[in-house]
């Protein structure tokens, strides 16, 4: 039975979109554990070509947006179509280490409704360790983080927010019973280059003020401080 369905909304990726996907299909377990759903939102490059050469396996999910909807409708396309326990997403830039689900697995298998992990920063063909010591949502990336499926489905997946993950991970944590686990394991490489959608300083600042205008940093800091103290006393 399928336990996870891997996530990747692709516009004009051509670049890395094969790196990506490879690097999934050369994973450490049967491919019959995962589905993978690529959605792709309009791309006018050679992305989708490329991508139709996985669509081989039989988990591999090719969906064409005739027009381009922006990353987070995408992301909620390929939510809707998500028929496992859990989900993760993996951006088409970027890619995962050949133990990415293995280690998430072991985890998976104890039931946690959200696990996740450190990652390696690429910047001009230099990598840089990113250890997420203590819990903090401002501080997770919109990959590498395994949710349950249902879970994300009932408060309605994404939302028109430009940082969106952290929107989404804290309506998801709101509830102090979630179980978190930090995956203490180096497996996502986070490409940093100049067409990243934060690359810009300015829109960045933008974003933030759009974020704390929903929420408080009393609210983040309460959330943030509660999910450490269960994690503590799961992890005893």
């Amino acid at each position: 039975m399928k336990k996870i369905s891997i996530i990747i909304c692709n516009y004009n990726n051509q670049k890395y979109i094969t790196k990506c996907l490879r690097s999934i299909y050369k994973q450490n377990i049967n491919k019959k554990l995962f589905d993978v759903i690529f959605v792709d939102d309009g791309s006018t490059d050679k992305s989708v070509n490329y991508a139709k050469k996985f669509m081989k396996y039989e988990n591999f999910h090719l969906i064409k947006n005739r027009k381009n909807l922006g990353l987070i409708k995408s992301c909620n396309i390929a939510i809707k179509k998500c028929k496992t326990k859990y989900l993760v997403r993996v951006d088409s830039d970027d890619y995962i280490s050949k133990n990415f689900l293995k280690y998430f697995f072991r985890e998976m298998n104890l039931d946690y409704d959200f696990i996740y992990s450190n990652y390696i920063v690429e910047k001009n063909n230099k990598k840089f360790k990113k250890k997420l010591k203590k819990f903090d949502i401002l501080k997770l990336i919109s990959c590498s983080v395994v949710m349950k499926t249902n879970l994300v489905k009932k408060i309605g997946g994404y939302r028109n927010i430009f940082w969106e993950e952290c929107d989404l991970y804290v309506r998801y944590l709101k509830d102090n019973r979630k179980k978190v686990k930090h995956l203490d394991k180096y497996v996502y490489i986070y490409r940093k280059h100049g067409f990243n959608m934060t690359f810009s300083r300015k829109r960045r600042l933008l974003a933030w003020r759009e974020f704390f205008k929903k929420y408080s940093k009393f609210t983040i800091k309460k959330i943030n401080r509660s999910v450490e103290k269960k994690m503590d006393i799961l992890n005893k």
